[in-house]
């Protein structure tokens, strides 16, 4: 996992928070479904899976830099070819030769080879940085595919959330048109004036936009949902008419291990080894180098007599090549390679710290949003009280409509907030999941 020097300075950043523990994390897998339990859910999150084109881009990255690191492995090896070619040469008369224009044939086929000896480590550096990069490219992968999983889930949420937005205007709406009616009534039989009824009528049509604005809302959020998932963007879609619920509690200690599992995070542990191991190469590359080289073949007129071993030659060379000077070229290649390793540890304890705070950030949200929660649950049980008061008043008369009006609009207030905080609770736990990296990997206490 970590060395040593990143591993304790992940422990120091644990020590400067309370909520994190020093024990070791189990071995839990990515199974977020935990947390909103939801089998509609887990179908479309596959669904994008597959069919995102932005995760399709990132699996061939991917597969390319896993190829370039079989790349870096065969340059330790000797290198082999074989060679097979034939000449036909005409010498003409000069006045050094008498025996006129003569023609000669020869074959020749050889096999060949090459050999760097690896005497600095520079080679098996450079497959460590491609090995490390390609890692690095798989984790980016596994990020995409969870926060793709974390968005789809947010989005599927809201339009849960916009569909019961809707039906509360609906609801409230088809309650004002009653309304209306009853004080047309009343009207006609002389007991309400034409105030009430004109003031009916507008509130009435207020919430008919309303419940217009909020179909707007939910059809727009059905079409973004359905580009994640790859499908044509129609405003239909099949959705529960209530979000889950939440079934566990957040522990309130937390193994800081949990976030050595983040991909994000292990992909810039990758990318800090391959840095170390391209400062190696550069440092490397100033130094001699060894190199052999050999040829074994035969040449003749004929072929046949070439595949029969005649006339057979072979050379063995070895060779010691240093640079010398190159303009400063390969000490500001190290110090270039020594100052992107240091970006690179920078870069690395700024993402294990962010990991840190949006953990943190989740949990103070979920505290505050379930304190949001309950009071907005007094509060919309009151106002459902109090718009029942308004209308026994109004109809006794001892109140005028508008008071009855403002009750209801602050029971259809209280009811919307409420739907709102419930859908934000969830969306923080996807929060939470997605800084986590996962399942809590502790015990959890019921709610």
């Amino acid at each position: 996992m970590l060395n040593k020097s990143d591993s304790d300075s992940l422990s120091h950043m644990g020590k400067l928070a309370s909520g994190w523990s020093s024990e070791p994390a189990a071995n839990t897998p990515l199974d977020w479904a935990r947390f909103v339990d939801s089998a509609a859910l887990s179908q479309i999150i596959a669904e994008a899976q597959l069919n995102n084109l932005e995760l399709q881009a990132s699996s061939a990255r991917r597969d390319a830099a896993f190829e370039q690191a079989k790349i870096a492995s065969g340059r330790r090896w000797p290198s082999l070819s074989a060679a097979l070619d034939g000449n036909r040469q005409q010498r003409a008369n000069t006045a050094f030769t008498t025996a006129g224009s003569a023609i000669t044939e020869t074959v020749n086929a050889s096999v060949s080879a090459s050999w760097e000896l690896d005497v600095w480590g520079q080679l098996a550096l450079g497959q460590k940085a491609a090995v490390n990069t390609a890692l690095q490219q798989d984790q980016l992968l596994r990020w995409s595919q969870f926060s793709l999983a974390a968005q789809i889930a947010r989005t599927w949420l809201d339009t849960i959330e916009l569909k019961q937005q809707w039906r509360l205007a609906q609801q409230r709406e088809k309650n004002l048109r009653d309304n209306l009616d009853i004080i047309e009534n009343g009207f006609s039989s002389g007991i309400r004036d034409a105030l009430d009824v004109y003031s009916a009528r507008a509130e009435a049509d207020a919430s008919q936009a309303t419940t217009i604005l909020r179909q707007q809302n939910f059809q727009s959020v059905v079409r973004q949902l359905k580009i994640l998932l790859g499908r044509y963007p129609d405003n239909q879609l099949d959705l529960p008419n209530k979000a889950p619920t939440l079934s566990i509690d957040i522990p309130l200690q937390l193994p800081l291990t949990l976030l050595e599992r983040r991909p994000d995070i292990e992909a810039s542990r990758h990318a800090l080894l391959s840095q170390q191991a391209n400062l190696g190469v550069a440092k490397a590359n100033r130094l001699p180098s060894l190199s052999l080289r050999g040829t074994y073949g035969a040449s003749n007129q004929r072929l046949r007599d070439v595949l029969n071993g005649d006339d057979v030659f072979w050379s063995a060379v070895a060779g010691i090549a240093a640079p010398l000077f190159q303009g400063g070229q390969l000490a500001a290649e190290q110090r270039r390679q020594q100052a992107l390793l240091a970006a690179s540890v920078a870069d690395y304890k700024s993402t294990v710290l962010n990991a840190i705070s949006e953990v943190e950030q989740s949990i103070d949200n979920e505290l505050l949003i379930k304190e949001r929660l309950e009071a907005a649950r007094r509060a919309d049980q009151i106002s459902q009280q109090a718009e029942r008061q308004a209308f026994e008043s109004y109809v006794a008369g001892l109140s005028n409509l508008n008071t009855w009006l403002q009750a209801q609009r602050t029971a259809f207030d209280r009811q919307s907030q409420l739907a709102q905080l419930e859908t934000e609770l969830l969306k923080n736990r996807i929060n939470f999941y997605l800084a986590l990296g996962g399942d809590f990997g502790v015990a959890t206490s019921p709610e």
